[in-house]
């Protein structure tokens, strides 16, 4: 078993913000409530990206105790 997956969406959610955020920031004229939306928006991006980060660390957490697990276990068969 291996965290490919989860580092490719990491990869992809990481990319897909960046698009996002670039568009949001690009758009003219933002005032008033537009701005606090924009913020907000932004916020939320931010938000969803720690949720991939949170991914990848859990996955990682995941596969160290696992070896740690085959390992012990391989200890014991000796």
């Amino acid at each position: 078993e291996n965290i490919d997956n989860a580092v490719l969406s990491e990869v992809e959610i990481n990319s897909l913000r960046d698009t996002l955020r670039e568009k949001e920031l690009d758009s003219d004229g933002r005032s008033g409530e537009a701005y606090f939306e924009s913020v907000l928006y932004l916020s939320l991006l931010e938000e969803l990206e720690k949720m991939g980060d949170f991914i990848i660390n859990i996955s990682q957490a995941l596969m160290s105790t696992r070896r740690k697990e085959v390992s012990l276990s391989s200890a014991w068969d000796d």
